[in-house]
């Protein structure tokens, strides 16, 4: 659903794709763009009685004789689709290719013409160039020049967060269309696929909730596509994936989860499973995915996009028994993937047909199998981990065939496993790249030419990025730049980050113990390897780490503290005298803080203030950084943006104690000068300890002590004046806040204490609208909203004995499930989670200890979903976080705390690759910027760890101890204590983190919480 009332600076390009998809139009000024100018319409009227001529009729003059027409056109270029042209506000013209034009009505002698675009082409703009004149004779100069565009998210103050789309000037800087219509509440666009000639992205609404919309990126081409979950209610369309013109989805509508699909068209939507998918594999216009009826189990499902052509591909294991096909590699024509029937997990393949679904070889004869898992494609082969039982897990490889499937090479001699993974290709004659442990093979498909070329103790890690006849990595304890090219070169000496190619050249952070952060550059040798500038020697102004921004025109545009000029951009192309600023634009010592937002066109887009007019878009073209356009047009900002943390309007509101007053309400736009005490509920340094619980609309539900009424609820819309407390006629009981408070439709439940105890309330924000739901008669924990279900569990008056509950926020809707029989025991039961169609959580047995659960809201349904730590210890899963497809959560497993993941079936439920076992479990777990984080606990005392689910857990805020961390604004505001300090308010992008505020100077605590 939407969030009210926020503002956004131009987002990172949510909705654009990596390939081809960059270009959106826009309708420029009015309903006929920009012309050049205007003129009068039609022909030109007589001077001395002989009426009006229509156009290219000539104009009647004394003495009878008419004026001679001419035609009007020109030449467009740089068209990829159709513009429609008009001409003196008629005379509609549509060109559909580059070269010349020529309207249909010719203009009289003397008379204006004025040339206006009435429709742009898809994902273009066009601007004219001589559009405006005065005929004389035939017009053939008039010209048309269309070019790509680009698609952002943005809020220029009056429609809140909706598409916009640029052509690098002010003029093709504008709004696609209000999808939300509801004045300053934007639709909030999600990140969108291209499939055929549409884009699709997720985007809300008042009336449909959020659902999925096509755009061309036109105003007429913008619409949702269908309310597939009819009202207010949201299908939260996701898994968007393009195979051939159609696009396929994941959505809920009044039936329950299932896959979809759509030609962009509503009659072409159409619901295909009963069940939700988490991986599609596409090959050809076909989709392929695990799927599950009442018969058959967890097998291989196909659609060609029809209900009729989709359905179970093959029944591999017979019967219910499942045999959970995945890891799919797509080879030519063939799909790849392991699945298990009565021979255990094998290697298998299907060329779309249910004949053609086989397997490939019985490596291992009987169960378990081999436990084959593909790897990847090589020159039309596949390379793949598998068990013989007798070689351990090595590497094989396939044409498809069994006599064509063979052991590569016994990579560790004898029984023991070397575990092939995280594969790769690279080469001009390309060859396979793989780990083993900690050390890097390759192969060229043959035993003699599959060798280790990085060993464990050079500890290689990614990215590994080609440049010429070599890659580059990080390498060593000290994550040192080296080169590959068949033999190990280290090219620095101290550790780097953030390393990209751009050109011939490499880029990279360093600090060489002399200098601090500082832009590096290489050749690609060691000699060649040097830092490009000291851009701040003396390291003034406040710590904050370069940011390499983006490649440009061989060199590099990167975001740097230059000393006096604050934090801003500069460019570099790897020599000295090429790197410089390219402007100081939020003058003096100030930071214009410049994040990168996407390339096209020839240009650079990027958010950035200036101090006048906020965050906005700019964009730079390799010489000039120039405001593209100033959305909102006024002092405040543009917009900020934040898809995670629930804002107050343009404000996040906090928790702070600054010592005179105590803990008390504060709010801050983000900006030291806009960090202020809101209201002080409570007098005198004692505090009210306001706990900040939800955003409802326009203001923001807290509980707070003032001092004579014990901790009840207050609202507030972020002033003094519009903080008060909800109460009914006679008392507060029933508004008071005891805990678990949740939002679920657009209301805050939580446990309320009352005259007959603590029991499950709601509230809209209202004292009219405050009320109790159920009379439990006990003490509702964990409350947690799954959709439109409410789960939770309650006390039976000792702590050994609690219920599952469900509810739909109704009093009759509000019941107990799942009763505690035997091993099922919910005293723990906690961190609902949906995801693969059911909802997950953690939870205690006597038998297994805490571990993961699963359950569909049935008594049969909630069982054990896998022992993860077996035993009676357990795994003790905490922070269920859906990310990338999968649901991650931190857990006990062998050797120490890890960070797991699951595909929502037993077999896809693994470790982190390459992550040691850690000492600490976690103490938060979020998103931000397509990465999962960690903060840990324990021995790491609260750092902040971070993957983007391939790679490694690294540590990414350095000694900073951490807590309470919320994304806003792509920022990461978190309570952090450091010595001589206290605890503050600190911010990171995923980088150094840099205090915001000192709320209580020295030592003391300043900071308390954000509103979550």
């Amino acid at each position: 659903m939407a969030s009210y009332g926020r503002r956004m600076a131009p987002r990172a390009l949510l909705l654009i794709s990596a390939l081809a998809v960059t270009a959106f139009a826009c309708k420029p000024k009015g309903e006929e763009g920009t012309a050049g100018g205007s003129g009068t319409a039609g022909g030109s009227s007589s001077a001395t009685g002989g009426g009006a001529a229509t156009a290219g009729g000539g104009a009647a003059i004394a003495g009878g004789s008419s004026l001679p027409t001419f035609t009007v056109g020109g030449t467009v270029s740089g068209l990829t689709g159709t513009v429609v042209l008009h001409n003196n506000g008629g005379d509609a013209l549509t060109v559909g290719a580059d070269g010349p034009f020529t309207f249909a009505t010719p203009i009289a002698q003397g008379g204006a013409y004025a040339v206006t675009v009435a429709a742009h082409p898809a994902r273009q703009f066009c601007r004219i160039a001589g559009g405006t004149g005065t005929v004389s004779a035939a017009v053939t100069t008039v010209t048309i020049t269309c070019r790509a565009t680009l698609l952002f998210v943005g809020d220029d103050g009056a429609h809140g967060l909706e598409l916009f789309t640029t052509d690098g000037t002010e003029e093709g800087t504008r709004l696609v269309k209000d999808v939300n219509t509801r004045a300053n509440i934007g639709s909030e666009p999600e990140r969108g696929v291209a499939a055929g000639a549409n884009f699709y992205f997720p985007a809300s609404t008042h009336a449909a909730g959020t659902e999925l919309w096509r755009t061309d990126g036109t105003a007429a081409g913008t619409v949702l596509l269908k309310d597939l979950n009819p009202g207010r209610a949201s299908s939260d369309p996701t898994n968007l994936t393009a195979a051939g013109s159609l696009l396929y989805f994941s959505a809920r509508d009044a039936m329950g989860d299932g896959l979809w699909r759509t030609d962009g068209s509503p009659a072409g939507t159409l619901k295909l499973t009963s069940f939700n998918v988490s991986t599609l594999a596409v090959m050809g216009d076909a989709v392929y995915f695990q799927g599950r009826d009442v018969t058959n189990g967890n097998e291989l499902w196909k659609s060609d996009g029809t209900l009729a052509g989709t359905g179970l591909l093959r029944n591999i294991n017979d019967g219910l028994p499942s045999s959970a096909p995945g890891s799919f590699v797509v080879v030519g024509s063939v799909l790849y993937f392991s699945a298990i029937d009565s021979r255990g997990a094998e290697l298998w393949k299907t060329d779309g047909t249910a004949v053609g679904t086989v397997l490939v070889k019985d490596i291992l004869p009987g169960t378990p199998g081999s436990s084959a898992s593909p790897l990847a494609a090589l020159q039309g082969a596949l390379y793949f981990s598998a068990n013989d039982g007798v070689s351990g897990v090595e590497l094989w490889k396939t044409d498809g065939t069994a006599n064509g499937t063979v052991l590569v090479k016994d990579l560790v001699p004898g029984s023991a496993s070397a575990s092939p993974n995280r594969a790769f290709t690279f080469g001009v004659t390309p060859r396979l790249y793989f780990f083993v442990g900690t050390a890097l093979w390759a192969s060229d498909g043959t035993a003699a030419g599959t060798t280790e070329v990085i060993p464990a103790a050079t500890r290689p890690s990614a990215p590994f990025l080609p440049m010429g006849g070599a890659f580059y990595f990080t390498c060593t304890s000290s994550a040192v730049l080296c080169r590959y090219d068949g033999v190990v070169s280290q090219l620095t000496q101290r550790p780097i980050t953030q390393l990209t190619v751009s050109g011939s050249r490499l880029y990279f952070m360093s600090n060489d113990g002399v200098h601090n952060d500082e832009v590096w550059s290489s050749d690609g040798t060691a000699l060649g390897t040097a830092m490009v500038r000291d851009v701040n020697p003396n390291n003034t102004g406040e710590a904050q780490q370069p940011q390499l921004l983006a490649p440009y025109a061989g060199g590099l545009v990167f975001a740097h503290l230059g000393g006096p000029e604050g934090y801003e951009l500069w460019k570099t192309d790897g020599t000295l005298a090429g790197t410089q600023l390219v402007k100081d634009l939020y003058a003096g010592s100030n930071s214009s803080s410049p994040e990168f937002l996407g390339a096209v066109g020839g240009k650079l887009y990027l958010q950035a203030t200036d101090g006048i007019t906020g965050p906005e878009l700019y964009d730079f073209d390799g010489t000039t950084l120039k405001q593209t356009a100033d959305l909102e047009r006024r002092t405040e900002n543009g917009a900020i943006s934040s898809s995670v943390a629930l804002r107050l309007g343009a404000l996040t509101l906090l928790s702070l104690d600054d010592v005179e007053h105590g803990h008390e309400l504060w709010a801050t736009d983000g900006t030291t000068a806009g960090t202020r005490m809101v209201v002080d509920l409570r007098s005198g340094p004692a505090g009210s300890y306001p706990y900040l619980l939800a955003t409802l609309g326009a203001k923001a539900v807290i509980a707070a002590d003032d001092g004579v009424n014990n901790r009840v609820l207050w609202v507030t819309d972020g002033t003094a004046a519009g903080t008060v407390m909800l109460r009914d006629s006679a008392s507060n009981m029933g508004f008071r806040y005891w805990g678990s408070g949740v939002v679920m439709n657009d209301r805050l439940y939580y446990a309320g204490l009352s005259a007959s105890g603590v029991d499950l309330w709601v509230t809209d924000g209202t004292s009219a609208g405050t009320a109790r739901v159920a009379d439990l008669d006990l003490e509702p924990f964990a409350l947690t909203a799954v959709g439109s279900t409410l789960y939770f569990t309650t006390s039976q008056g000792f702590e050994d004995a609690r219920s599952l509950w469900k509810s739909d926020g109704t009093t009759a809707g509000t019941s107990k499930f799942a009763p505690q029989v035997g091993a099922r025991n919910f005293r723990a039961a906690s961190n609902f989670t949906a995801f693969a169609g059911k909802t997950f959580f953690r939870n205690a047995s006597m038998a297994n200890g805490l571990e993961l659960w699963v359950t569909d809201g049935t008594d049969t349904g909630t069982q054990l979903f896998l022992d993860v730590n077996p035993g009676t210890t357990g795994s003790d899963p905490g922070h269920l976080t859906v990310f990338n497809g999968k649901l991650w959560f931190w857990g006990l497993g062998s050797g120490g705390f890890r960070l797991f993941s699951t595909d929502g079936t037993i077999e896809g439920t693994t470790p982190l690759v390459g992550t040691p076992p850690m000492t600490s479990e976690a103490t938060h777990m979020f998103t931000a910027g397509g990465r999962l984080y960690a903060v840990l606990g324990g021995t790491h005392e609260g750092t902040l760890w971070v993957t983007d689910g391939t790679q490694p857990l690294i540590n990414v805020a350095g000694p900073l101890n951490c807590d309470d961390p919320v994304v806003i604004d792509g920022q990461i505001y978190l309570r952090g204590w450091r010595e001589g300090l206290g605890y503050e308010l600190w911010r990171s992008s995923g980088g150094t983190a840099t205090r915001l505020t000192d709320v209580n100077p020295g030592e003391g605590d300043g900071f308390y919480s954000l509103l979550p």
